[in-house]
């Protein structure tokens, strides 16, 4: 799952291009990536517009489901390029508050009830 937050036409192209790109590099291999090697990928290219004449200002949430260690997997990347594997995150305004209340109250040996 991808989550953008940004300008709405940086986020359109970018999800899109990594979307597209993504489904051209399973179509050529014949595997899907994995969810690390997705988020490492994603980086990569978030990396390199920079470098570029127009840079995406994306913010990107990845999160899936990694079949090799059985475990869910989230990560948090922002319009620069910074990658990390975390537990729970947000971006946007919103995310100064959603981040205060789960660092307060988040557990990880919640359950759903």
């Amino acid at each position: 799952m991808l989550a953008t937050t940004g300008e709405q036409t940086d986020r359109y192209r970018y999800a899109n291009l990594m979307m597209r790109n993504l489904q051209l590099m399973e179509y050529r291999t014949g595997f899907e990536p994995g969810v690390e090697a997705t988020a490492n990928y994603l980086r990569s290219e978030l990396a390199q517009s920079l470098r570029s004449r127009e840079p995406f200002q994306v913010n990107v949430l990845l999160g899936g489901y990694d079949q090799i260690e059985k475990q869910a997997k989230l990560y948090w990347m922002d319009y620069l390029g910074t990658l990390q594997q975390v537990t729970k995150g947000a971006h946007g305004y919103a995310g100064y508050f959603v981040n205060s209340v789960l660092d307060q109250h988040y557990r990880s040996d919640m359950t759903l009830e």
